[in-house]
């Protein structure tokens, strides 16, 4: 009951749970087109997170992951925000993606740094 009352008051589409679900269900399928499997790179986000996750040290190749699995979060927060019809949510949702857009630029410039190493 207190999940409805609060996705009622803010005025998302989904209960909290079912939110989750969708990030992860957006993690699990969303393909990553110009993935080449043959190469071994993962060809969804959920292959790429793995990846991520296993990591040891942030090479090129982690890091470079990491900047679209930042890109994708960004995209995810802006899907989320365009389906609430509360505006002050809707704000913070997009200020969350473009967050995630610093991050992704922060990393790239990291994965320069390291390339050029």
């Amino acid at each position: 009951m207190a999940e409805s009352m609060v996705s009622k008051s803010v005025g998302l589409p989904h209960d909290p749970a079912n939110i989750i679900r969708h990030r992860a269900f957006i993690a699990q399928s969303t393909r990553i087109d110009h993935a080449d499997p043959a190469e071994g790179a993962p060809a969804t986000l959920g292959e790429a997170f793995a990846i991520i996750n296993s990591a040891t040290h942030p090479t090129l190749d982690v890091l470079k992951l990491m900047v679209l699995a930042e890109a994708a979060g960004k995209t995810l927060y802006e899907g989320l925000a365009d389906q609430v019809s509360n505006a002050a949510v809707q704000a913070l949702l997009r200020h969350n993606g473009r967050e995630e857009t610093e991050h992704g630029m922060r990393l790239q410039q990291a994965a320069d740094l390291l390339q050029a190493a």
